[in-house]
């Protein structure tokens, strides 16, 4: 059984007005929402409804590399992931956040959670790409890697700040560093109710820290097992492959489903883009494509924007990187746009579909 005041703390402050002085049912509270935002989020008052009358949330998967899920998670195990992330960031009753992330996902639930059951002073606007208009002071925000870095210079009032939803740009992680804000990259999914691990910007890339009573181990692909009975989560396998360094840290090498067997070598992606992505400027990502040789050869696929993307532009920055010769793209690939979830993480497959503006050989 859930009191009124685990649902709603009687200090929750929705856009500087407190639901408590003006309320005093709960039913009202998808009516309070609509008074005080000034934007439409069709997800939004169903979550209200399922907060206030159920027992169990409704919670969607990205569908970054699958079909997306619907799954009902207890509701005493959002509580229980609130307190955890209330815990380690030290949020306290009053503390002013934003939200600016679709109420449809994990990251935008747990994000209202944390602000209803704390107590939070929440600023909820809504999730664009870009959804800093200015330099406001905010002791905790979540935003998207998308959204960091066109908020970049805008961040610096921040106190703590939490991002997920794909690879943060060496580039942006330089310039994070350079701003008061304290910026963590989360490990999470849908599954485990937000993130069970950190990391900040400026320790080592790829290298996660799992919070309090989260273990880990991997199976025979040396794929990353969660196990956090206080989120319902017991022997979760996942498709990320990591190396364990310690019973409370891992690194993160991987997808083991963008895996690429070039000439019987397997190459992960994501550490040929760690490489380039200080070089290059448009998004990108790296994959692979049939080849009689090879098997798969390793290809280089960027979305077009202002920047000037040419063959030998890239010839250049692939010459001069750290990237070993099997590792090296052997096709350039260029497409209009990239095929994104609402949570701006790339759907390889899904563009690789597409027809490409430009094919060249590297």
């Amino acid at each position: 059984m859930f009191f009124p005041s685990d649902l709603v703390h009687q200090n929750f402050k929705l856009n500087g007005k407190k639901f408590w002085d003006n309320y005093n049912d709960l039913d009202v509270l998808p009516k309070f929402f609509d008074h005080q935002i000034n934007f439409k989020d069709s997800e939004l008052n169903d979550f209200l409804k399922q907060w206030i009358h159920s027992s169990h949330i409704d919670i969607h998967s990205s569908g970054t590399t699958s079909k997306p899920r619907l799954l009902c998670m207890e509701k005493k195990y959002l509580l229980n992931s609130v307190k955890r992330t209330a815990d380690f960031f030290e949020l306290k009753s009053f503390d002013r956040v934003l939200h600016c992330l679709p109420i449809k996902y994990v990251a935008g639930k747990m994000q209202l959670i944390r602000a209803l059951h704390l107590g939070l002073d929440l600023e909820m606007v809504e999730p664009t790409a870009k959804p800093l208009k200015e330099s406001n002071d905010y002791d905790f925000v979540a935003m998207t890697s998308q959204q960091l870095a066109l908020c970049i210079d805008k961040i610096s009032n921040i106190k703590t700040l939490l991002v997920g939803g794909g690879l943060v740009s060496k580039e942006i992680q330089i310039k994070v560093q350079k701003v008061n804000a304290n910026v963590y990259e989360s490990f999470g999914m849908a599954e485990t109710l937000s993130h069970i691990a950190i990391r900040k910007f400026g320790d080592s890339i790829g290298v996660f820290k799992v919070l309090p009573d989260v273990s880990i181990s991997v199976d025979d692909r040396s794929c990353l097992i969660i196990t956090a009975k206080q989120l319902g989560v017991n022997q979760l396998v996942t498709n990320d492959v990591v190396e364990i360094l310690n019973d409370s840290q891992f690194k993160y090498i991987g997808r083991v489903d963008n895996v690429i067997n070039s000439g019987g070598i397997k190459i992960f992606p994501e550490k040929i883009e760690e490489i380039l992505s200080p070089s290059i400027h448009s998004p990108f990502f790296i994959t692979s494509v049939e080849d009689k040789v090879l098997g798969q050869k390793v290809v280089l696929v960027v979305e077009q924007n202002q920047e000037n993307i040419s063959q030998i532009s890239i010839q250049k920055i692939i010459k001069n990187s750290t990237i070993s010769n099997y590792q090296k793209p052997k096709e350039l690939i260029i497409f209009e746009r990239f095929i994104r979830t609402p949570t701006d993480k790339i759907r390889r497959v899904q563009t690789m579909n597409q027809r490409p503006l430009a094919t060249s050989h590297l």
